[in-house]
């Protein structure tokens, strides 16, 4: 999307430790890549907004309903025809563990 991002991801378990990965840490690092890369590839100054918005999934029907959100959020946009036409959304079939 040209002006929001939307994701669907679980956190994981520190691999040296039981503690879980802190979803504050994870989004600070995804936005700082993703800025990095937008200022390196577009050449123009970018800078994310503080918030995010979350949500927990607790019923795989609640994560398939988030899921369809986000493959059709293009196409209400008018970006694409079908969700299909969207490159820069990607699907798994085993984003349920």
């Amino acid at each position: 999307m040209p002006d929001h991002v939307r994701l669907c991801f679980s956190l994981l378990r520190h691999p040296e430790t039981t503690a879980s990965y802190r979803l504050e840490a994870v989004m600070k690092d995804i936005k700082g890549v993703a800025a990095h890369r937008i200022v390196k590839l577009m050449k123009i100054p970018f800078v994310w907004q503080e918030e995010y918005f979350d949500h927990v999934l607790r019923t795989y029907e609640r994560l398939e309903s988030a899921m369809e959100y986000i493959r059709q959020n293009p196409v209400k946009a008018n970006l694409v025809a079908s969700p299909e036409l969207c490159r820069w959304l990607w699907e798994t079939d085993d984003y349920i563990g």
